[in-house]
């Protein structure tokens, strides 16, 4: 059964595709993955095996998207990042780095496949399978067209896809939160990015929870890590309808008097 204890050999390719079957991912599928290989317990093979079991979920007639930032995983922050507001902090690759990333083994390992295909920026993905190409340049094409998103050992802030939403804006008095100023931003070599804390609500959170209720959402797991499995356009919708609607209660933020 999934979420059973592992054997001492580790967990296998076949336990992890049973355990994908029952989520229910299956062939044909467009699936977003975000991950944590040590979510799963102890892997035999490692992260390729997941990969092997993530492609054979979907099936050469589904499509494999996983996020392929070029950036580093999270930096030590030291006393004096605080006093300046940094929280966060990440330092942008090469483009043409192979190595490893802030993505994760997992998806690391899936962007080094030669049959994967890449695209282009700070914010590209990788994808494989049918129609690869079309899904290369970002997630507007899987979010448009009935794409699930699996959140394997990791919670709904690892979604990229969330920020899709955003376009419709957030008050400046959100975003202040996690936002530094540009005075601080230049404290900092171009190729590192500092992020300051969050808003006094988790906003995702709540639409996570609106979104379960509405049965958006499948809850499950994977070897020993807990997944959700999202409807994703219908998500990244719900929160769009959200920030139009109140953002600043979304994210418990005080609104601004009138006329202010």
């Amino acid at each position: 059964m999934p979420g059973a204890l592992l054997p001492i050999e580790g967990l296998t390719f076949d336990q992890i595709l049973h355990d994908l079957r029952v989520l229910p991912i299956h062939p044909g599928d467009v699936l977003e993955v975000h991950s944590s290989l040590s979510s799963l317990g102890w892997v035999a093979g490692g992260a390729d095996t997941v990969v092997d079991a993530l492609m054979a979920a979907v099936g050469p007639q589904g499509v494999l998207v996983m996020p392929a930032f070029p950036i580093s995983r999270t930096l030590s922050v030291s006393e004096s990042d605080r006093a300046r507001g940094v929280q966060a902090k990440v330092r942008r690759l090469p483009d043409d780095w192979t190595g490893p990333t802030g993505m994760g083994a997992i998806a690391d390992a899936f962007a080094r496949r030669p049959n994967t295909v890449r695209g282009v920026g700070l914010h590209r993905v990788a994808a494989w399978g049918y129609d690869a190409q079309r899904h290369r340049d970002g997630l507007t094409y899987l979010l448009s067209n009935g794409g699930k998103a699996l959140l394997l050992g990791v919670g709904i802030y690892r979604f990229t896809g969330m920020h899709y939403a955003e376009h419709v804006g957030i008050p400046p008095e959100v975003a202040a939160y996690y936002e530094l100023p540009s005075e601080v931003q230049a404290l900092y070599p171009p190729d590192m990015l500092v992020f300051g804390g969050e808003p006094p609500e988790p906003g995702w959170s709540k639409v996570l929870a609106a979104a379960e209720q509405r049965g958006m959402v499948t809850r499950g797991r994977v070897g020993a890590a807990e997944t959700l499995l999202l409807a994703a356009g219908q998500v990244v919708a719900l929160y769009e309808q959200a920030l139009r609607d109140d953002p600043y209660g979304l994210f418990g933020v005080e609104r601004p008097a009138a006329g202010s």
